[in-house]
């Protein structure tokens, strides 16, 4: 029971920083429409946070093999909400300096 409560806190954790992102994805897709710059310390502090977390389940886990799929998925949706992120603050550069 404590490896599936333990699997369960690594989802919600994951996620909860997908969900942040999909967030900032979101605020700087409207910012680029409006044309408006936003801070870049917040969007950076959560890819910081996120790629921490993934790291941290693949250090648990050890073996790809012993990652459960759910807790592979929650990953997978981690990773996917950083390259997501990291293409719109590049395709639409509205960071301040």
């Amino acid at each position: 029971m404590a490896d599936d409560e333990f699997d369960q806190s690594t989802i919600e954790e994951l996620n909860k920083y997908a969900h942040k992102l999909k967030q900032l994805y979101q605020q700087i897709d409207v910012a680029s429409k409006r044309q408006t710059r936003i801070e870049n310390e917040s969007i950076f502090a959560a890819v910081s946070e996120a790629a921490h977390g993934v790291e941290s389940a693949i250090e648990f886990y050890g073996d790809e093999d012993a990652i459960p799929w759910r807790v592979r998925e929650a990953m997978r949706h981690a990773l996917k909400g950083i390259a997501d992120l990291s293409t719109v603050m590049i395709t639409h550069s509205v960071l301040s300096n």
